[in-house]
C-alpha cells in the first residue's frame, strides 16, 4: 500500500525529527557544559547564593542544597547540576511536544535554532545554565499544558493555572528576582491564545501578587558589606571550592553597572537580529485580528523588562528570555505554518540560504562588554 503522505508532510516529519536531534544534543551538551563550569562562581555559584547571613535575594535554591548536605550529605555542587539536568529536560520535553502538536517547518527550525534561542548558551558557555533556565521551563510547561487541556468543566481542568502560578511564581522570584519582570509574558500569552482574559483577575491576581511580595522581600534583603564573606565561608564549610565565591556572590555586596553609547548601538543591532524574523514569523502565522494582539501584548511585556537594562550588564540574557517566551507564545498560538514557496524553486533555495546564514553567522554575547565578536566571521 503505498503512502499517502504529502510532501508537506514529509517537509514536516522531517524537521520535527531533525528538531528532536537538536534538542538531545542541545541537552547534553549543555548538561555537560555544566560540569565544566563546576567551580565557575557565576555559572554554578549564582545557585549557591544561600540562607546562612539570614534571607537574601536569590537564596532558596543555594539554601536547599546547603540543608541538603547537612541532613543528608549531598554535594551541593551535584545538587545544583542535577536540578539544571532536570530543566533543562522539562524545557526541551515541553518544547518538543509543543512542536509536534503545532507542526513545523523549516521557517520555524531555523527561528528554534537561531543564536537568540537554543543556540544562545551553546555559543556563549558562561551564559549557560543560569537561573533564567527555570522561568523557561515553567514558562513553556504551563504553555503545553494550557494547549494539552480537555475541554471539560471539572474544577481541576479550570483551576489548575492559578494554583500552577501560584506556586511556580513567588518560587521563580525566590529564585531569582530578576525573573519577576518576565511575568507579563504569561499574560500576553493568556490573552493571545484565547483571545481575551476572562478570569485573568482571578487566575493571575493572587500568584502576582504573592510573587510581588516574594519580590519586595528580594529588595529589602538584597544583600550588603560582609554578607559574600559569610556566604563564603558556608561554601568552604561545605568543602566547596572557592572560586564559587567569585561571582554572583560576590555581586550581591557591590554591583557597578557601566553602559557606554557602543554598548547601546550594539544591543540595538543585536534586538533587530533576534526581534525582526520573530516578527515577521509572527506576521505570517497569526491571522491579522491576532497580529494587533501579539504585537500589543509582547510589548508590554517586553517594556516591563526595561529595569534589568539599568541595573545589570547581562543584556543577552534579557534579550534572549524575552526571544525564547516569545517564540513559544508564537508557536503555540500560530494559526498556521510559515513554508516555503515551493511553486518557486530558485526563491525556495535563496530563502533556505538565508536561513542557514541567519542561523550561523553571529552570536548574542550574554554581556553586554563581552569581547565575543557579533558577528563570526569577524574572528
Amino acid at each position: 500500500m503505498r503512502s499517502t503522505a504529502t510532501p508537506r508532510d514529509l517537509v514536516c516529519r522531517t524537521a520535527l525529527l531533525a528538531l528532536l536531534v537538536f534538542l538531545t544534543t542541545y541537552a547534553i551538551a549543555v548538561v555537560y557544559m555544566q560540569r565544566l563550569a563546576a567551580s565557575n562562581g557565576w555559572v554554578t555559584g549564582e545557585w549557591l547564593i544561600n540562607y546562612s547571613n539570614g534571607f537574601v535575594r536569590r537564596g532558596l535554591i543555594g539554601e536547599i542544597c546547603r540543608q541538603l548536605y547537612y541532613l543528608g550529605g549531598f554535594n551541593p555542587v551535584s545538587v545544583v547540576a542535577t536540578v539544571k539536568a532536570f530543566l533543562y529536560a522539562i524545557l526541551c520535553a515541553s518544547f518538543f511536544v509543543l512542536a509536534a502538536r503545532k507542526t513545523i517547518g523549516l521557517i520555524e527550525l531555523a527561528i528554534i535554532v537561531s543564536p537568540s534561542a537554543f543556540a544562545f548558551e551553546l555559543n556563549d558557555p558562561l551564559g549557560s545554565g543560569r537561573k533564567e533556565l527555570a522561568l523557561l521551563a515553567v514558562f513553556t510547561v504551563f504553555v503545553v499544558a494550557d494547549n494539552l487541556r480537555p475541554s471539560t468543566h471539572r474544577p481541576f481542568h479550570k483551576q489548575w493555572q492559578f494554583w500552577y502560578l501560584l506556586v511556580t511564581l513567588p518560587i521563580l522570584t525566590l529564585i531569582h528576582e530578576g525573573l519577576f519582570f518576565f511575568f507579563p509574558f504569561l499574560l500576553a500569552y493568556a490573552w493571545l491564545k484565547h483571545d481575551r482574559l476572562e478570569n485573568g483577575a482571578r487566575v493571575f491576581g493572587l500568584p502576582y501578587a504573592v510573587a510581588a511580595a516574594a519580590f519586595a522581600l528580594s529588595y529589602v534583603f538584597r544583600g550588603g558589606a560582609g554578607i559574600s564573606g559569610t556566604m563564603c565561608a558556608s561554601l568552604t564549610a561545605m568543602s566547596l571550592d572557592q572560586g564559587l565565591c567569585h561571582g554572583a556572590i560576590g555581586a550581591l555586596e557591590r554591583y557597578d553597572v557601566h553602559i557606554r553609547s557602543d554598548d547601546v548601538a550594539r544591543c540595538v543591532f543585536l534586538v533587530l537580529l533576534s526581534f525582526g524574523p520573530l516578527l515577521w514569523y509572527a506576521a505570517k502565522a497569526l491571522t491579522p485580528s491576532r497580529r494587533h494582539l501579539f504585537l500589543a501584548g509582547a510589548c508590554v511585556a517586553a517594556v516591563a523588562t526595561a529595569p534589568l537594562y539599568v541595573v545589570s550588564e547581562d543584556w543577552g540574557r534579557w534579550i534572549h528570555i524575552t526571544a525564547m517566551l516569545v517564540m513559544v507564545t508564537i508557536l503555540a498560538c500560530k494559526d498556521s505554518t510559515v513554508r516555503l514557496q515551493a511553486r518557486h524553486p530558485a526563491f525556495a533555495v535563496a530563502c533556505a540560504a538565508a536561513l542557514s546564514v541567519y542561523v550561523v553567522s553571529w552570536e548574542l554575547p550574554h554581556w553586554i562588554h563581552s569581547a565575543v565578536p557579533i558577528l563570526k566571521s569577524v574572528r
